[in-house]
């Protein structure tokens, strides 16, 4: 098993999103709106980015999770893994 890295937070798109990687495997990690306003504790101010940035490792661990158990997609040649509140 291998351990999931968060690398860059892309906030340009529809949903924040951390490019990552598990060994050789590349992972996007998509966080849907009840995670963002989870992680946030329910404030909605334009530093979002910072915020999910602060808490890296909390949302490092759903994905892991998440990857263990097999809920993943395939996009793009690699996985997709989206994460929600119930995941955090």
């Amino acid at each position: 098993m291998n351990t999931v890295v968060l690398g860059a937070l892309l906030t340009n798109g529809p949903r924040p999103t951390f490019l990552a990687r598990s060994g050789e495997q590349t992972i996007r990690v998509e966080l849907d709106s009840s995670a963002v306003i989870k992680l946030a504790n329910a404030r909605s101010d334009n530093h979002v980015g910072h915020i999910l940035d602060q808490k890296r490792a909390l949302i490092r661990e759903a994905p892991q999770f998440l990857l263990d158990e097999g809920f993943t997609s395939t996009i793009d040649g690699g996985l997709l893994v989206t994460v929600s509140a119930v995941d955090l």
